[in-house]
């Protein structure tokens, strides 16, 4: 499995300084371990002499992964990155002290400087560390700068500032978007800020951020607290029965937590004005993006709509099935403006909202109630920390980037990790996104009390969400609602829902139209044959998705 938003130091030889105080040791290999988060906030975990907890080192494996990250995503090298998290430390805390004092670079021709920098080649003109005189600890705050395995979407800098005055230092996360016109960092504050203030769910609270590049490091930034312990992934295997049942029960916890916190609209969290003094954020819940992240324009919307401003959207989005019908033809309008002579894919959003359509009148939607959903709770972005009398808690939640408000059976996907037994599997390559997965009868005893635990926890409206098929239908035409479709990939697995759901609508209909000729039947005495050309549109009710669609946007 790879490991994403951990805070696991990476593997070095004793001649890798990995904390880098000076900043000015040669860079190191920097990986990247995240398939597709971001945050990595995992400590070091101190040897259990109980043997209860493995460390894992298969994710962090220097063999496994050849490529350094700052090559891979064509990034500052680190050496003179760190240069400019000191700047910003410095920016931050104006007062406060390195451990070791660097002397100016000489700056004098920018132009070769520039040219330098281009070809990866700035490094040079950074002096050694061995060339750097060490200066006695001084009053005030000192920086420690420490490299991280970073995700594919942010680079990450672990952050110590000691302070004279306090006895504990504050460990912090630096995170710095890979790529500024794909990233949203005032949006993914707005979340943590949001979760903090509505929920007691334990996610890293903001100390500084920047949305924009005029800073030291010349790119927008957000500087959070580091949450103590490790990720779930990298011990999961060497928890023992105890650690697993507390960690089964605590993951229920965060789901109910989550679905306790509502709204009347589905939508994405947005800082509408910053808190003053003490007093609370406000937000707002705006329409999801219609857009392509990859599309270069992106960053260039507005952050609202006319359509969205003058309440429009509380009607469209006034029940699930509207939702989604609108979503559908949002996507559908966004594809003929962008380019009218070639609709790659009208003909999949009709069909969308023909589902959406059909799901309601089989009653999938009648609760229309939206609660938080974190589309990425997985073992990776579960902190733990275990005390010294090897108890478990969980300490708190990472990569909330994706939370948003959702339709309550979205937020119901089954964590199958949580009781996954298999000795065969050893995760390796686990896509928690497979729901397929939570049909698998656990293997051992454990797994199967794990199981039982979460269960019981949830309750059975998170079951009757979690396990029904239709349910984990409805999931994945919210996913194409919210996402659209944008490659190949998008399209192979549209055809693939529209198969299932196919099968599961007409087996349904055919159940409910059987029941009814039956109770007829009972009622008369007489049984009563079906029509012999009967076929599923026939047992549609009235109104179609065409007629819909003129009011829902199309």
């Amino acid at each position: 499995m790879a490991t994403n938003n951990t805070e696991a130091p990476l593997p070095h030889d004793p001649a890798d300084q990995v904390v880098m105080s000076d900043g000015a040791d040669p860079d190191p290999e920097e990986r990247d371990y995240g398939s597709d988060g971001d945050l990595d906030e995992t400590a070091e975990i101190a040897g259990n002499p109980s043997g209860s907890r493995k460390s894992s080192q298969k994710t962090t494996d220097s063999s496994t992964h050849s490529e350094s990250s700052t090559v891979e995503y064509e990034q500052t090298p680190f050496t003179e990155f760190s240069m400019q998290v000191r700047e910003l430390c410095h920016s931050i805390w104006p007062h406060g002290k390195e451990r070791r004092v660097q002397p100016p670079l000489d700056r004098s021709d920018g132009r070769i400087a520039g040219l330098l920098r281009s070809k990866n080649l700035y490094r040079f003109l950074t002096p050694s560390s061995k060339s750097i005189p060490s200066v006695p600890a001084a009053r005030g705050k000192e920086f420690e700068i420490e490299r991280l395995a970073g995700g594919s979407y942010n680079r990450i800098v672990g952050v110590t500032v000691l302070d004279s005055e306090l006895k504990e230092p504050d460990r912090l996360i630096l995170r710095v978007p890979r790529s500024e016109w794909e990233a949203r960092p005032d949006r993914d504050v707005a979340i943590i800020h949001y979760v903090r203030q509505h929920t007691k769910i334990a996610v890293p609270e903001v100390k500084y951020s920047d949305f924009t590049g005029d800073n030291p490091l010349k790119r927008p930034y957000v500087l959070q607290s580091r949450i103590p312990g490790c990720n779930l992934q990298t011990i999961y295997g060497g928890l023992n029965h105890e650690q697993n049942c507390t960690v089964a029960k605590e993951v229920a916890k965060i789901f109910l937590a989550l679905q306790a916190t509502t709204n009347a609209l589905p939508g994405l969290i947005e800082l509408a004005s910053p808190a003053r003094g003490d007093g609370p954020n406000t937000f707002t819940i705006r329409p999801f993006d219609i857009r392509s992240p990859h599309d270069m324009e992106w960053r260039k919307k507005p952050v609202d709509h006319e359509w969205w401003r003058e309440g429009l959207h509380e009607t469209l989005y006034q029940d699930t099935s509207k939702f989604l019908i609108a979503q559908f033809g949002r996507w559908r309008a966004y594809e003929l403006l962008k380019n009218p002579a070639d609709i790659l894919y009208w003909e999949y959003q009709d069909q969308f909202a023909e589902a959406a359509e059909q799901m309601a009148r089989l009653g999938l939607f009648d609760d229309d109630q939206n609660c938080l959903c974190h589309f990425d709770l997985v073992a990776r972005n579960v902190m733990v920390d275990i005390r010294a009398d090897d108890s478990l808690t969980v300490s708190g939640v990472l990569d909330l980037d994706s939370v948003c408000f959702a339709p309550k059976f979205v937020s119901c996907a089954p964590p199958w990790w949580v009781w996954q037994d298999d000795p065969d599997d050893d995760g390796a390559g686990w896509d928690e996104s497979d729901e397929t997965r939570a049909l698998k009868v656990p293997v051992t005893s454990t797994g199967k009390e794990l199981k039982r635990l979460f269960e019981e926890a949830v309750g059975e409206e998170f079951l009757r969400y979690a396990y029904q098929p239709q349910y984990r239908l409805a999931r994945k035409l919210f996913h194409f609602a919210v996402h659209g479709i944008h490659s190949s990939a998008d399209i192979v697995d549209a055809k693939k829902f529209f198969e299932e759901w196919n099968t599961f609508y007409e087996s349904e209909i055919k159940r409910q139209y059987d029941d009814e000729l039956s109770e007829k039947s009972e009622a008369s005495g007489e049984y009563v044959d079906p029509p012999e050309d009967m076929n599923v549109e026939d047992l549609r009710v009235e109104g179609t998705v065409q007629e819909d669609t003129k009011v829902y946007g199309y």
